[in-house]
């Protein structure tokens, strides 16, 4: 556009609030070893491909049944998809998949120290806020790469070129299962987290 000067600044995320509600709710990391949860973090729209991690989890389950799966983000004014996701959540038989609308502060800071692993195959994203979330939660990433996803993540996860259900739940119980795997992903993710704090965004 002629611009002789031109920069991409990501989105400051800041974990203020975050920081308050771990002083009240502190993480037990048993409750991931014994109830693996995956987790998504978004408004309940089309453009998240919500349908495409049910069909991830349909795949897990057949291998572990006991997996959960949160769906965690505001339903307002997508009511009808949120039902066609009910409806197919019924018709794959899926079990321990919670829907749950919008929460509170505490609240999701409660669902991400209770996650095991944080699923991203939207379509339409213009930076993934919930990805950094991830990061500074200690969550090991799977994502499908596109829009800004790739950008966001960097290498602190594992990116999918295509959408294959099969494939990414394979991902998904290697992750659960492989200790030095899952570790090496959150220490990517703790890495990957220094690039977004207001320190390494404004000018020197």
């Amino acid at each position: 556009m002629g611009f002789p000067q031109t920069g991409v600044l990501p989105i400051i995320v800041d974990f203020s609030s975050y920081k308050r509600c771990l002083k009240k709710y502190p993480a037990f990391p048993y409750i991931k070893t014994h109830f693996p949860t995956l987790l998504h973090v978004g408004r309940a729209a089309p453009n998240k491909c919500l349908e495409d991690i049910l069909k991830i989890v349909y795949f897990c389950q057949k291998y572990a049944p006991d997996l959960r799966l949160k769906l965690v983000g505001s339903h307002y004014d997508t009511e009808t998809y949120v039902r066609a996701l009910e409806e197919m959540i019924h018709r794959l038989n899926l079990n321990h998949v919670s829907i749950t609308g919008h929460v509170s502060t505490l609240e999701l800071v409660q669902t991400y120290l209770a996650s095991s692993i944080y699923l991203c195959v939207s379509e339409h994203e213009g930076f993934c806020v919930p990805l950094v979330e991830a990061m500074y939660f200690g969550i090991p990433i799977i994502a499908y790469r596109a829009a800004a996803v790739p950008e966001t993540l960097g290498d602190a996860g594992l990116l999918f070129d295509e959408k294959d259900a099969p494939a990414m739940a394979e991902a998904v119980l290697e992750v659960l299962g492989n200790i030095s795997l899952r570790q090496s992903l959150i220490k990517k993710g703790k890495a990957r987290l220094t690039a977004f704090t207001e320190k390494a965004v404004a000018p020197v």
